[in-house]
């Protein structure tokens, strides 16, 4: 009994978790892309978070964040990548997804993912909503911390 009271605490916590997010395919988001020069400093400012990838779906996390070059409010849409917010860890490097390919497709050998994957979604976090659903123009990449 004492389980099955925490199996369904545990999935009502999870279903409430995800509820937070929408997810929306890459080619019916109208982004302004841009390309970001390489190692362009990024201080983060919202992160979408949201589901991990798996073999059916690869998802694209929102970085919002101040190009410390410009000071632009841009968006940096970044596949698989998993981020924390940690104190000191709020700048981030920006590098091109031309460059992290062989690295992402690494990873998804690694665990085991179909990196040949045609679902791909962004990642929309309604408490963020403030921040993902403005009218920034978006680069395609990753940060490293």
């Amino acid at each position: 009994m004492k389980y099955l009271y925490l199996l369904i605490i545990t999935s009502v916590l999870v279903s409430c978790t995800e509820s937070n997010f929408e997810y929306k395919k890459l080619e019916d988001c109208n982004f302004d892309i841009i390309k970001l020069k390489e190692q362009t400093k990024i201080k983060v400012l919202s992160y979408s978070g949201g589901k991990y990838c798996d073999n059916e779906t690869k998802y694209y996390y929102q970085f919002i964040g101040v190009n410390q070059e410009t000071l632009d409010t841009v968006r940096i849409l970044s596949l698989c990548q998993k981020y924390e917010f940690v104190e000191g860890k709020k700048i981030g490097s920006f590098t091109s997804k031309g460059n992290m390919s062989d690295l992402i497709n690494q990873i998804g050998d690694q665990y085991g993912l179909d990196n040949s994957s045609n679902e791909k979604m962004v990642v929309f976090n309604k408490e963020r909503s403030a921040f993902e659903l403005g009218n920034y123009t978006t680069a395609i990449g990753s940060l490293s911390f």
